[in-house]
């Protein structure tokens, strides 16, 4: 899912990312950057864990 995403970003026009669908208030770029945060977010996760059960 994660390599479709970045295929489907990498294809997209730069004037597509200020756009924003309808029926949302916020503009494609912004999506974009929150999903990426999240993203990060578990990849934090996973880390914190891997240390924490390297230490058992």
């Amino acid at each position: 899912m994660h390599r479709s995403l970045r295929e489907a970003v990498e294809h997209l026009p730069a004037r597509d990312l200020l756009q924003v669908p309808k029926g949302s208030t916020i503009s494609n770029a912004f999506i974009l950057s929150g999903v990426a945060a999240h993203d990060l977010y578990h990849a934090g996760q996973i880390q914190l864990l891997k240390r924490l059960s390297a230490g058992e």
